[in-house]
């Protein structure tokens, strides 16, 4: 005879005279019946997939499988623990039996709707959705289709839509901070960097190494600075900005019918880089500067008292200049080009 009663708003079946649970032909457990004086159908699939998971076995509770799903539980050893699920329908109350119970090992799957685990380790965990307060890890790999915040992961790339802003934000405190994409009007970078480099770019190769390149169209401004600026140029080195693009010293006799000379001194425009030569006729002579137009002007002048330097044409390759006065061969030309730099 089995008796019935309920526990933890549960029906429970105590087997006894021979009439204990079985498992039918439907794979549903079978209980004896006191009121009907037979077996009946419970519904609860012996091997349901739902488990519950219960912490450490305890001889006060009652071990059933139900529609809620198969116990688990974990059972203390001389290592750690052992985990094990309730292969009866029922456990005998207050004492564990091996014959009740089956262990987990590694390769069984379980399936849980809901679970708290202490700890997990495992090569692989697939999950729909992970929910968590904090994640250590020393590595995290994430694929196309994946969203980081308000960042889309596509081909590998961080990516975010126009209608959908988002930001990186490095904020040590009001001095020092990178914001990049804040939103609104702000700038899409923003550097501070109180006594400290706020941007160091380093790049080298022969003419074909570039440390900063901007472009600005349709009007726009390339560069716009306040505050003090040092601008440190090496032996061979060129700063082609507007302004004194070309200033060289030659002694007179120096000057040759054709090609450059020997100059005293140059600075600006490298003659060997833009064909820059300088070329003697009489008192004229022609500087050819190859600047590409004819937004420039010219100063010249000769340090002899009773001489002068008169420019004549400007052209956007080359202009003329030639010496008025009295002058000898040992005197010194000086001539400066300002305006637009080179095209």
């Amino acid at each position: 005879m089995a008796n019935k009663y309920r526990g933890a708003g549960v029906i429970r079946w105590m087997a006894r005279d021979g009439k204990s649970p079985y498992v039918g032909e439907n794979g549903n457990w079978w209980v004896w019946d006191d009121d009907l004086g037979r077996y009946r159908n419970t519904g609860i699939k012996a091997n349901g997939s739902n488990s519950l998971i219960l912490g450490f076995w305890s001889d006060l509770l009652h071990y059933q499988q139900s529609d809620a799903g198969i116990p688990v539980v974990k059972r203390e050893n001389a290592e750690s623990f052992k985990v094990y699920k309730l292969i009866k329908f029922e456990s005998t109350f207050g004492t564990f039996d091996l014959s009740e119970w089956e262990e987990v090992k590694s390769e069984t799957f379980i399936y849980m709707q809901e679970a708290y685990i202490e700890r997990l380790q495992a090569t692989i965990v697939t999950a729909e959705r992970i929910e968590a307060l904090n994640i250590i890890t020393s590595r995290i790999k994430v694929i196309d289709g994946a969203k980081v915040g308000n960042w889309n992961i596509e081909q590998g790339n961080l990516y975010s839509e126009q209608g959908e802003p988002a930001s990186i934000m490095i904020d040590e405190n009001g001095g020092k901070f990178l914001r990049i994409n804040e939103g609104g009007s702000t700038p899409m970078i923003a550097i501070r960097s109180d006594d400290r480099v706020g941007i160091s770019i380093y790049t080298q190769g022969y003419n074909a190494g570039k440390a900063l390149g901007i472009t600005a169209q349709t009007g726009a401004i390339a560069i716009e600075s306040h505050g003090s600026h040092t601008l440190h140029q090496r032996g061979g080195e060129v700063w082609n900005a507007p302004g004194v693009l070309l200033a060289i010293d030659i002694v007179v006799s120096n000057i040759p019918s054709q090609g450059t000379g020997s100059f005293n001194q140059k600075w600006g425009i490298t003659p060997l880089d833009y064909g820059v030569t300088l070329s003697r006729s009489g008192r004229d002579l022609r500087l050819n500067h190859n600047l590409g137009h004819s937004n420039y002007f010219v100063t010249a002048f000769i340090n002899a008292g009773a001489a002068e330097m008169n420019v004549g044409q400007r052209t956007t390759s080359y202009c003329d200049i030639s010496i008025a006065g009295s002058y000898s061969e040992g005197h010194t030309v000086t001539i400066m080009i300002f305006g637009r730099n080179k095209i």
